[in-house]
């Protein structure tokens, strides 16, 4: 599943090779990211607190090119090496460990119909339960590629029908054993009805295979088939307003397992105010299936409010509420959190970007409670118009009636981000 990884990087020089009586249409933008972090737990660790300097050093590119209308190609590939004053044996120079890559591309070979592939190489957290830090790549982290390719095909029947057909294509995997390599196969049919300006609907019946790789695995995860069938609405209640849902019913055949049945659902409503619809208010809820990392399939019941706020300055809160309960294995975990983000410009040349996250933990059956949060600001002055230096803190921390889970994080980071 990796040689995807090096498909991208092969179809991009070729695109670089042939560009050159297209250059109007090709953003070629190489860049190089230093940083120097001084870390006062680098294992995340209650008790052996590990401090460690850590220099950073990540060139990268960035190629977006557009010839015509009917194609769209979105490339980022960095290389992010990191060394460590002391701890040499943890040094990321292995490409297999440093690579970082997102494409996402879109062809239209024709008129409705349209072909989307999208391939990322990142590091991951491996389990939810575990010590995790946001820029630790080494605690409960691993890399993994996610390569989806995804035809598409509308067909309209007359002015208010059309039926739509598509297919998609997940290849997923990871770089440790206890993860399982996995990928999918889904089929789709969509009805839809526009019954009048503002309200749509539509009939939809969805076919997914799951199949895990062939390395054996440790928990009782196996190929499985579902049927999902459902009902979906969208009401444009007036430019600002809208609401969507869905409806439907799953049925499992699992390898495994029992077969079972089970409903899906989701609704949202947005509404979107200020002078320029720059402030944006969100209430959502849904009940649907995923594939984990280390445990398999899971349904979540996921409830969330997001208000978002572009001027005078950005601002994002997410308070939320998850429950996500495993299929093949006696697992239930419950996060309860908020997120918040705001960055404001200081001057032409500086911004100050503050962050945090909260969120209350509770694993069953083991019967573990947990708080994990973290606090974060980074204050950046543009040099020149190619060049931003940065200064940056961090605190992160876990309390849990489980103490050896425990622990607290001090990161501050100097940064240079230079483009070409």
């Amino acid at each position: 599943m990796k040689k995807s990884i090096y498909v991208c990087l092969m179809i991009s020089g070729l695109l670089l090779a042939g560009a050159s009586s297209l250059s109007a249409k090709l953003a070629f933008t190489p860049r190089l990211n230093l940083s120097e972090e001084y870390n006062d737990n680098f294992f995340l660790d209650e008790k052996d607190e590990e401090k460690i300097f850590i220099s950073n050093f990540s060139p990268g590119i960035n190629i977006r090119y557009a010839p015509n209308r009917r194609l769209d190609f979105n490339l980022d590939y960095a290389l992010d090496f990191r060394f460590h004053d002391r701890l040499n044996e943890y040094d990321l120079t292995d490409p297999e460990d440093i690579q970082l890559l997102s494409l996402k591309s879109q062809v239209r070979p024709a008129e409705r119909f349209y072909i989307d592939v999208s391939d990322v190489f990142e590091k991951v957290p491996i389990d939810v339960r575990r010590r995790t830090v946001e820029g630790n790549p080494l605690v409960n982290k691993t890399s993994s590629n996610v390569f989806i390719i995804s035809p598409a095909l509308t067909i309209p029947l007359t002015s208010s029908i059309s039926t739509a057909l598509g297919y998609s294509f997940n290849s997923t995997w990871y770089d440790v054993e206890e993860a399982l390599d996995y990928y999918s196969h889904s089929a789709s049919l969509t009805l839809s009805k526009k019954f009048s300006g503002k309200i749509t609907g539509a009939l939809k019946y969805n076919y997914y295979a799951y199949r895990v790789g062939l390395e054996p695995v440790q928990v009782p995860v196996g190929d499985y088939d579902r049927h999902d069938a459902s009902v979906l609405i969208s009401y444009q209640a007036s430019p600002r307003l809208r609401f969507s849902g869905e409806a439907g019913r799953s049925r499992f055949k699992f390898d495994v397992s029992d077969d079972s049945n089970a409903n899906f659902y989701n609704v949202m409503a947005e509404l979107k105010s200020g002078s320029t619809d720059d402030i944006v208010s969100r209430i959502y809820y849904a009940e649907t299936f995923h594939d984990a990392a280390t445990t398999g399939t899971y349904e979540r019941k996921d409830a969330s409010i997001l208000l978002r706020m572009d001027r005078p300055l950005n601002f994002t809160v997410r308070p939320y509420y998850i429950v996500d309960k495993y299929l093949s294995q006696d697992r239930e975990d419950k996060l309860t959190g908020v997120t918040a983000d705001i960055k404001r410009p200081l001057s032409e040349r500086t911004d100050i970007v503050l962050g945090g996250s909260y969120e209350k933990q509770r694993f069953i059956p083991e019967g573990e409670k947990a708080v994990q949060f973290d606090a974060r600001w980074d204050f950046n002055y543009r040099v020149t118009e190619k060049m931003t230096a940065g200064l940056g803190y961090r605190y992160a921390g876990r309390n849990s009636n489980v103490d050896t889970t425990d622990f607290k994080n001090n990161i501050v980071v100097i940064s240079a981000k230079v483009s070409f």
